[in-house]
């Protein structure tokens, strides 16, 4: 039974909203703030059986999440998983069972352009995929009511993705048998920031039906107020209290409290319920003297912060410790202007009027506060670029906030590909010509990028002049080394990285944290790339350094940690990334299976990474076991946009075939694929067209497994491969084809590349693999290609450990990671 005890027009509410459902699948609910449509909707999510739902869902809204995407969502949904673990392990073991148990080659063949089809989804990103993707899970088999509170207060994106649930086919309603009825409730005397969106969703529901909260009626109202005065006023003071308060219910509940223990000042209400209420909570805090003074002080700064807010911010952001920060917030909730919110360590305001009336005495006395709440957030959590730019323009630092706006526009374009306008329109009186120029060249830049143009993308930074802030600068230089990571480093290029490199080491970029930290760790993977590994650990080591420095309260640094973990193999040798890589997989596999299921991503790579890490230290079956659970994952979130899908099947087929799980004959059917799928101008074919062409010898294809090779070699410049690996791969293949083949050339070829190897990663493997292999050659030893496989292990059984079961074999295998950031 629920402890929510409705009044009459909450009762009456329900029984309508009920009686709606029986022809109608949404209902728009629209009433002022605080008349108790949230009030109801919490009773509802206790009391959801008696209606004859299985569950109920409340996806609520926050003033704080204007600058979160997808937080009513994630919150919600992270929360529900929470508490129901099995939604998501249920749904990877059951993917995992429909894996085929034999012919695994078979199934990469037939599932990897499935992964790149066209479907109805495409016009989502990956939130937002991921979004319906649990959406439908959790109603899966469940009659449900989903509640969408407050939306007034939502963020753009949520909205719009609002109405593709409520309006697209295929969607949640539609994609089920199974009863499912949404509500949402409008605030029609708060407006917010997307009024156009809301009237667009509201008004375009199938199915829908739109009713207001029904009002309190003068005779509820009237008992109502005596029960909590105790005490009985004339029918005319009653009358205008009744129309002054308006139905709403905080207002109510203050008053009547004030008016039983103080005396009542009629004349003070008929001005205006809000400046009454105000005086109301004046008056309680001045009944705690000095430490009223402080507890407003501290609702000041937290009203700034949002309706919810966390007290480690309250705690930087006051200069208070945290015993009095905590005594202080204590004394709050006992006067019930706050309560503590269902996340551990946060606390929220106990409604929407309270947050309004501490944030109007901060707008109209304490400017100030809002510079300093954004200093905080530069070194707490610097990535939060729209609410610091919107604190900057609050403080009258203009300049400050077109910088801070531009940042955010980036961090909207790395993360969704797009800018709202909504964004866009709200900074464009704050961005000079010379701020829109960059702009527009930065989103005409990320547009190339992503249709991997790389030279149009990297001709369009070059147009960006250099009298630009230098932590604008970072963000173009950062997108340059990423393009400079899609191909074979030429002398230019490996110029521009040094000079990077050079600048980073004194450049502080204006004290912005995580675009410094994003410069460094590109300029890793760069360096990594040229084989200056001394270099990118320095580098490393100063990055997890700065991201350790704040892990505690923000948990992008902490994540950041791990994908730098997760990259490891780019400048460790193969023991050491293997424990660092699976570190990264064990972080990102407990976020993912306890309550963050928006890390898909970077667990699914971390597990890609993971397998090529057990391949080079000869792990190859649970190799498998890794590149399995991957490719579960796949089957189970088939809209979702994998990266580099190639490289899971690369990694499958490698593990597969070295622990006797597919044939050769196998691993080249899916390798031609896989090659197939690849754009022809990118460097990483050559691994690939190197272990196809591998795959072509052992099956017995030996001269056309030398010409797959060669023809691939000559569309890259490998001559001068800065790195090494790629000519290494190529020419050491290329010389054994040779050698089988009866060519006498293949010893001084293999000689050649032999001698540049100590420099690589895990380079003292491969020189004594081709050591091993010239002395092969020069004894003229005589064996198949299938006996090659294995021809080093016989002359030279162990080296260094178990990474010479992988590096040991007769030819230069690719097993390969994802380096992306």
């Amino acid at each position: 039974m629920s402890q929510i005890q409705l009044l009459p027009h909450q009762k009456r509410f329900i029984c309508l909203l009920t009686r709606i459902w029986a022809s109608h699948d949404c209902v728009v609910i629209e009433g002022a703030s605080g008349c108790g449509k949230s009030f109801s909707f919490e009773y509802m999510l206790e009391e959801y059986l008696q209606y004859g739902f299985d569950q109920a869902l409340l996806f609520d809204g926050d003033a704080l999440y204007d600058d979160c995407e997808y937080a009513p969502f994630k919150n919600t949904i992270s929360d529900h998983l929470h508490n129901n673990e099995t939604i998501v392990t249920r749904g990877i073991v059951e993917a995992a069972k429909d894996l085929p148990g034999g012919n695994t080659i078979s199934f990469l063949f037939d599932t990897l352009f499935n992964l790149g089809k066209k479907n109805n989804l495409d016009i989502l990103n990956e939130d937002e995929r991921m979004i319906l993707n649990y959406l439908k899970r959790i109603v899966r088999n469940k009659n449900t009511v989903i509640l969408f509170d407050n939306i007034h207060q939502w963020d753009r994106r949520s909205l719009q993705l609002l109405k593709h649930i409520i309006t697209s086919a295929n969607t949640i309603a539609s994609s089920f048998p199974y009863k499912v009825k949404l509500v949402m409730s409008v605030t029609t005397n708060q407006a917010g920031a997307n009024v156009d969106l809301i009237e667009k969703i509201t008004n375009d529901v199938p199915k829908s039906h739109k009713l207001s909260f029904p009002t309190m009626s003068l005779e509820d109202f009237s008992v109502i107020f005596q029960e909590k005065a105790q005490r009985r006023l004339p029918k005319k003071q009653l009358r205008l209290l009744y129309n002054l308060i308006n139905g709403h219910l905080k207002i109510l509940f203050e008053v009547a409290r004030d008016i039983r223990f103080n005396s009542f000042d009629f004349d003070e209400t008929q001005q205006n319920s809000v400046k009454y209420f105000q005086a109301i909570l004046s008056k309680r805090l001045q009944e705690f003297g000095a430490t009223g003074d402080q507890i407003a002080n501290v609702l000041e700064y937290a009203s700034i912060l949002g309706k919810t807010f966390s007290c480690f911010e309250l705690l930087v952001a006051t200069d208070s410790s945290r015993s009095k920060l905590e005594e202080l917030i204590n004394d709050s909730n006992s006067l019930n202007l706050t309560e503590d919110a269902s996340k551990n360590g946060y606390i929220k305001f106990a409604h929407s009027i309270v947050h309004e009336i501490f944030k109007s005495r901060v707008d109209s006395n304490h400017i100030d506060y809002y510079y300093r709440l954004s200093i905080c957030l530069k070194e707490m959590k610097p990535s939060q670029y729209l609410r610091r730019a919107r604190y900057m323009l609050a403080a009258g630092r203009e300049e400050e906030a077109g910088t801070l706006y531009i940042l955010e526009f980036l961090q909207q374009l790395r993360n969704f590909g797009n800018i709202p306008q909504s964004l866009i329109l709200e900074a464009e009186l704050h961005l000079d010509s010379k701020l829109t120029s960059y702009l527009t060249l930065m989103q005409s830049a990320y547009y190339s990028y992503s249709q991997k143009d790389y030279p149009t993308t990297l001709t369009t930074l070059d147009m960006i002049p250099s009298y630009y802030r230098t932590e604008l600068l970072a963000e173009r230089n950062i997108l340059k080394l990423r393009c400079f990571s899609k191909q074979l480093a030429s002398e230019p290029i490996v110029e521009e990285i040094a000079r990077f490199t050079s600048c980073v080491k004194s450049e502080k970029f204006n004290g912005e944290k995580e675009v410094r930290e994003r410069f460094i760790h590109a300029l890793i993977t760069a360096n990594a790339h040229l084989r200056e590994f001394r270099y990118a650990r320095d580098l490393e080591e100063e990055l997890l350094s700065s991201l350790e420095g704040r892990m505690k309260y923000d948990s992008s640094a902490e994540m950041r940690v791990y994908s730098v973990l997760r990259n490891a193999n780019a400048i460790h040798g193969a023991e050491v990334s293997l424990c660092h890589v699976r570190k990264a997989v064990e972080y990102f596999e407990k976020l993912f299976f306890d309550n963050n299921c928006f890390v898909l991503r970077q667990y699914y790579t971390s597990l890609i990474n993971y397998s090529a890490m057990l391949i080079i230290n000869g792990e190859f079956m649970e190799a498998v076991r890794q590149t399995r659970k991957a490719l579960s994952i796949e089957k189970c979130y088939p809209d979702f946009p994998f990266p580099r899908p190639q490289i899971l099947r690369n990694n499958y087929a490698l593990a597969s075939f070295l622990s006797g799980k597919a044939t050769a004959s196998e691993c080249v059917l899916i390798f031609e694929e896989v090659l197939g799928s690849i754009p022809q101008d990118l460097a990483e074919r050559i691994f690939y067209a190197s272990n196809l062409a591998i795959f072509l010898a052992i099956s017995g294809s030996v001269t056309r497994a030398y010409r797959v090779l060669f023809n691939e070699a000559q569309k890259h410049d490998i001559d001068n491969d800065k790195e090494g690996i790629y000519q290494y791969r190529t020419e050491t293949n290329l010389a054994i084809f040779q050698y089988l083949l009866g060519d006498k050339t293949a010893y001084e070829n293999l000689k050649r590349i032999t001698n540049g190897l100590d420099n690589l990663i895990n380079g003292s493997f491969f020189k004594k693999k081709n050591q091993v292999i010239l002395e092969i050659m020069k004894d003229e030893t005589h064996c198949n290609p299938h006996e090659w496989l294995h021809i080093v292990h016989s002359f030279c059984h162990d080296y260094q450990g178990k990474p010479w079961d992988y590096f040991g074999l007769g030819f230069a295998f690719a097993a390969l990671c994802d380096w992306g950031v």
